[in-house]
């Protein structure tokens, strides 16, 4: 195979998708992306997983630096194939169709599920703010091996009616949802600036630390594993610009490096509100905000701006957290229907989601489907749970991306980069084996959540067949003899 790209890659175009996101809109997605739930509630679960208040700050570090390492590798594929799919399109180039088909089917059916916990997180911060509390109707069953808790009441309204808006203001321009991410990203990066200041500031110190009842040998055998795993899932955000690459404007000039600048911002303000946690709250003070298995528990964000601001200031702080959440979900349902859209360019997915509205240039059936999906999934409850499934199935195909990377290294020796990854292939390598090494304990340690998004990727196998069949037509990937 020749060493420069095909000629479909080398001048990228998307004829229905319009480059309408600039280089602020980039920065901001990323911030926006990552920045939701997940740091103002992540660290509970985490802190019981390790224990003491240092392991937890180390697994946030951990976490970033698996992410900056990603971010890198990303920044390289995305520059080198700028096409609307993202991850998609780079697995389909360098490992083939069936391993694209399996990433896309990841996002829809089980990916969908962190959609679906920022939706629920939403709803907790705003039930936090207003005392919201209780079901009008309760139910449960057992799948996958677990139980799953059905409720509807006020939460899942709040919920439900958040997905309907924000995925009605994504049927809208590209750039108008660039614009209304730039909104989100200075709110939230603005919120996470004042609770930090505001916790160096403090001299309050934790009372009497409770010891959580993690052990040494739970730690070793997982514990730290499964905490730097829900590091990554609030560190998440960094790929999903990946998926809108056929939209940006002067990718080649700044593309990477808005993807960096983005995901260090929020690396630095991570970690920085991890340290305020522990500085003025104890570790069971930190390990019992749960609000997945206690609903009307505070969150970990809520119980540090009631000790920074008092009583009064608790439920301000709360709705703050809630538009932080907005504005993650508003992204994600901006993004992964992409790569929905461009699986059905190459009929692997059904002929309506190549679709694009003819005023908007938007992917309206691809972006409904998902939204209606993702609706379904938060009325079976289970942030934490929901949350679990979904990352560590994206974190897979992660690996299999920068795989990819060094695929399309040796295949395309000569093609034009106008990003490289610096101290190649040492840093993709970090990445790939430390997130390998991460999700090889997770599995050791037999978690159902595991278990079940194993099973559930599996079942995309005769799918991707069916699929196959159905089109009767070769993939972009087979066509060019790959």
């Amino acid at each position: 195979m020749s060493g420069d790209l095909p000629a479909p890659l080398s001048k990228p175009t998307e004829a229905d998708l319009r480059r309408g996101l600039s280089s602020l809109h980039v920065i901001a997605i990323v911030v926006s992306a990552m920045i939701g739930v997940g740091i103002f509630i992540r660290s509970a679960s985490m802190m019981q997983g390790v224990g003491t208040a240092p392991l937890l700050v180390i697994a946030w570090i951990a976490g970033g630096l698996l992410t900056l390492a990603g971010a890198l590798s990303y920044a390289e594929l995305c520059t080198l194939m700028p096409r609307a799919g993202g991850e998609y399109v780079f697995l389909r180039e360098a490992l083939g169709g069936r391993v694209a088909f399996l990433f896309g089917w990841m996002r829809f059916v089980v990916g969908a599920g962190l959609t679906a916990a920022i939706a629920v997180g939403v709803a907790t911060f705003l039930a936090d703010a207003f005392s919201l509390s209780g079901a009008w109707w309760q139910s449960s069953m057992r799948v996958f091996g677990f139980q799953w808790q059905l409720e509807w009441g006020p939460r899942q309204i709040i919920s439900l009616s958040a997905i309907g808006v924000l995925a009605g203001l994504n049927c809208r321009s590209v750039k108008t949802s660039g614009n209304t991410q730039s909104v989100f990203a200075g709110f939230k990066v603005a919120v996470l600036f004042v609770l930090i200041v505001s916790a160096a500031l403090a001299t309050h110190s934790p009372g009497v630390v409770q010891p959580t009842t993690t052990s040494s040998t739970s730690v070793a055998h997982g514990g730290f594993a499964l905490a730097v795993l829900g590091a990554l899932q609030a560190y998440n955000g960094w790929v999903f610009v990946a998926m809108m690459s056929g939209e940006v404007v002067d990718f080649r000039r700044n593309y990477a490096r808005d993807i960096i600048v983005g995901t260090l911002i929020v690396i630095t303000l991570y970690v920085l509100i991890n340290i305020g946690y522990v500085k003025l709250l104890s570790v069971s003070e930190i390990s019992l905000s749960n609000s997945a298995a206690h609903p009307d528990a505070q969150s970990v964000g809520a119980k540090l701006a009631r000790v920074l601001f008092g009583s009064s200031a608790g439920a301000v702080m709360a709705v703050a957290f809630a538009v932080s959440a907005l504005g993650a979900l508003h992204c994600s349902l901006l993004s992964i229907p992409r790569i929905f859209y461009a699986m059905a360019r190459d009929g692997l997915f059904p002929r309506a989601f190549a679709c694009v509205d003819r005023r908007t240039s938007a992917p309206r059936t691809a972006i409904v489907c998902f939204a209606i999906w993702v609706a379904v999934l938060t009325l079976i409850g289970g942030y934490d749970r929901l949350g679990n499934m979904a990352i560590f199935a994206a974190y897979l195909f992660y690996c299999c991306n920068v795989v990819g990377l060094m695929v399309l290294r040796r295949r395309w020796p000569n093609a034009k980069r106008p990003f490289a990854v610096p101290a190649y292939p040492w840093i993709p390598l970090a990445f790939l084996l430390g997130s390998v090494a991460m999700l090889a304990a997770t599995v050791a340690r037999g978690a159902p959540e595991v278990i079940a998004a194993l099973g559930l990727l599996t079942l995309g196998l005769p799918v991707y067949g069916m699929f196959r069949r159905i089109s009767g037509r070769p993939t972009a990937a087979e066509r060019k003899g790959s």
